[in-house]
């Protein structure tokens, strides 16, 4: 986001609304990444590098909230934005840093008892998110009517983000990602899921390319890959896409690494060696996965020497405070296989 601290919150507001999603991607950089396993394959990999877009908005986050927000900005409404996420949401994080920023309230609805000297929920109550815990079984309701209309009597009414910032505003606002890429000139393009919103948001951008690219979708989730497939082409349909560009992605769902948020020990040594070589911190949850799945990938034959390949680096970091991972250049306790976080 700008720099708007001398503004007024009419002049931040109007910044926000006129401003668009790839003014905000601007800083975003390539990293090129050697790794032995592609090296002896001789595949070119690279990361862009969403990560170090902004200390507080990091990732696909911003981008997939900001038509939701745009919405709320143009009804001119005084109403609560309001979304759930879990307590370490990366979701929740952005949305409350963005809604400070805007002078806008916010309400987040968490999954489950707060957590003792939990950082990020600390970190939301200070940028003035207000937070409601609701029971895991009271959680797995936020998609329905009813549900949703009891919490706004409760409440005092809101405006809802989804979970994420999922659904085709959220993937609209993906597809200068995918615009990016296109631009770039690679045969490959891999991304981290969770609902699918930012992967069909690239593969939208990705539209337009003289030459075929294909995007990998990697799967967070145990079990999902069908859904996550009907999810991407009904966000896809509601989109500006060709029929064309829909035929050249898939979802990789062998890399989930026992299921959504599990890190086991294999793969927590496999980022630790991939952190000394490289210095860039991975979040567990998502891109973690991703890029332990393209290593194996690449490991197995499955490009031709020469063929190139850019992972897109989702963000995240704010969670690993909560989570068993070491930071750079320290040895990782070992801790076996244990849940680290949420979908959001």
């Amino acid at each position: 986001m700008p720099k708007t601290s001398n503004l007024s919150v009419d002049e931040r507001r109007t910044l926000f609304l006129n401003n668009k999603p790839a003014a905000f991607l601007q800083p975003a950089k390539l990293h090129a990444i050697h790794l032995p396993t592609f090296e002896r394959q001789g595949v070119k990999l690279s990361l862009l590098r969403l990560d170090q877009l902004h200390p507080m908005v990091s990732g696909n986050k911003y981008f997939k909230v900001f038509n939701h927000l745009k919405s709320y900005l143009k009804q001119e409404s005084r109403l609560p934005v309001a979304s759930f996420g879990g307590q370490w949401s990366n979701h929740l994080h952005a949305l409350a840093a963005i809604c400070q920023s805007l002078s806008i309230r916010s309400i987040g609805l968490v999954r489950g008892e707060a957590e003792r000297g939990n950082a990020c929920l600390s970190d939301l109550r200070a940028m003035g998110m207000q937070i409601k815990f609701l029971s895991r079984s009271s959680y797995r309701e936020r998609y329905q009517a009813d549900f949703l209309r009891a919490l706004e009597h409760e409440l005092g009414g809101v405006f809802w983000i989804p979970e994420g910032g999922s659904g085709s505003a959220g993937a609209l606002g993906c597809i200068p990602i995918g615009d990016l890429l296109r631009q770039k000139g690679m045969d490959v393009v891999a991304i981290p899921c969770g609902t699918g919103t930012s992967f069909a948001g690239v593969i939208a951008g990705l539209n337009s390319s003289n030459k075929p690219i294909e995007a990998l979708g990697f799967s967070a989730l145990k079990g999902c890959g069908d859904d996550l497939i009907k999810s991407v082409n009904e966000t896809l349909i509601a989109l500006p896409v060709s029929d064309a560009s829909i035929q050249n992605w898939k979802i990789i769902d062998e890399y989930h690494c026992g299921g959504f948020a599990k890190y086991p020990q294999y793969l927590a040594d496999w980022v630790e060696s991939f952190e000394a070589k490289t210095a860039i911190p991975l979040d567990p949850v998502y891109t973690a996965k991703m890029m332990y799945g393209l290593n194996k990938m690449c490991e197995a034959g499955a490009w031709a020497s020469g063929t190139e390949i850019v992972a897109v680096h989702t963000g995240g970091l704010q969670g690993r405070r909560g989570r068993p991972v070491a930071p750079l250049g320290t040895k990782e306790t070992k801790h076996g296989n244990v849940r680290i976080g949420t979908k959001s």
